[in-house]
């Protein structure tokens, strides 16, 4: 027999983001299983119940919380991977949208099956995944996806994006856009090779693999190894990893910024305008490994596009040197940087 839902009141949500931000949940439910969505949908279709403002907490790793939330914090924990079909030459997987999502990309590596390698050590769930459209040297998750299942908590109703439905982009998907109140992804269907072709184009892979072909779980490693050398651990430093998009702009644009800075790093897009490094644009206006607020917050000394919580922050001093960086930034080369975490 399943427990029923519990919803709680004022539940500190400091271990659930890893930005560790101490905040307080008005209201919050964590959703283990499947009859947890049906318990929550019941709960809030109740006679004379007012709709509580809905927030959904996957991993935590790409939120910033601006203050106490008000209304109903739903912390998906949904378990679950499942294969829909099969050939020789691919295979077809629904996976639950709580699944932690570098454990599910260790499971494909263990099984043979590619596309997500890539995104190996990304922090946060299977069901964040397409929302961000995560990506990272040289593979987006967008490219595996072939639909999401999403349900309406309110309704109970449910829908099926297809990957076209998705309107994916670098670092965009329609989920960023419809803004609906009680929509959440409950499982993406992921289309995976069997057979492995690497993707190395990456220049630091390229650098490890310049004399043979690796196998999957080469790459799986040198990707691990890589992100650990440069990337802080939010289990013991807390961030949530890159904190701004790299920025798009026109070939004009860089021809002007080349003029300013021969040294900036680019990288031509199929689109025919031209993505760059923010972490570089980042340090050069000198902000890598510098402290701020009584040294609460910081650069990271190894990577500058990454934001640090050094003890005790809080989202106002989050928020404040995110600011700084960017005016800095857009002052220096015109180029106004986007921040990936979402605000709540």
């Amino acid at each position: 027999m399943t427990a029923p839902l519990i919803i709680q009141r004022n539940v500190n949500l400091q271990a659930a983001n890893t930005m560790g931000l101490s905040v307080s949940a008005e209201y919050y439910a964590c959703l283990k299983q499947h009859k947890d969505l049906v318990d929550v949908t019941a709960y809030l279709a109740e006679p004379g119940l007012k709709k509580p403002k809905l927030h959904v907490l996957g991993g935590g790793s790409n939120i910033i919380f601006k203050g106490d939330v008000q209304g109903l914090v739903l912390h998906i924990q949904t378990k679950g991977i499942y294969c829909l079909k099969e050939d020789e030459e691919q295979i077809t997987l629904q996976v639950a949208a709580g699944e932690n999502w570098d454990d599910f990309v260790a499971y494909c590596v263990k099984q043979g099956f590619s596309g997500i390698e890539n995104l190996s050590l990304i922090p946060g769930t299977v069901g964040a995944a397409p929302i961000q459209n995560i990506g990272a040297y040289g593979q987006e998750v967008s490219d595996t996806i072939e639909q999401v299942n999403c349900i309406d908590i309110f309704s109970g109703n449910r829908q099926i994006y297809t990957q076209e439905n998705c309107e994916f982009a670098y670092r965009q998907s329609i989920f960023k856009q419809l803004n609906v109140q009680g929509l959440l992804v409950e499982s993406v269907v992921f289309r995976l090779k069997k057979h492995f072709i690497p993707n190395i184009k990456y220049h630091p892979l390229s650098i490890v693999f310049k004399e043979d072909l690796p196998t999957l779980k080469r790459v799986r490693d040198a990707i691990i190894d890589i992100r650990n050398s440069k990337l802080p651990n939010p289990v013991e430093l807390a961030n949530t990893g890159s904190f701004f998009q790299n920025p798009i702009v026109t070939k004009p644009h860089l021809q002007q910024l080349l003029l300013l800075d021969e040294n900036i790093p680019f990288y031509p897009q199929s689109s025919g305008d031209i993505k760059l490094a923010a972490g570089y644009l980042i340090e050069q206006c000198g902000f890598k490994g510098q402290l701020f607020f009584d040294g609460k917050v910081g650069m990271h000394a190894l990577q500058a596009l990454v934001l640090v919580n050094y003890g005790n922050a809080s989202a106002k001093d989050v928020l404040n040197l995110a600011k700084k960086v960017v005016d800095s930034v857009f002052e220096r080369y015109q180029v106004k940087l986007v921040q990936e975490p979402v605000l709540i």
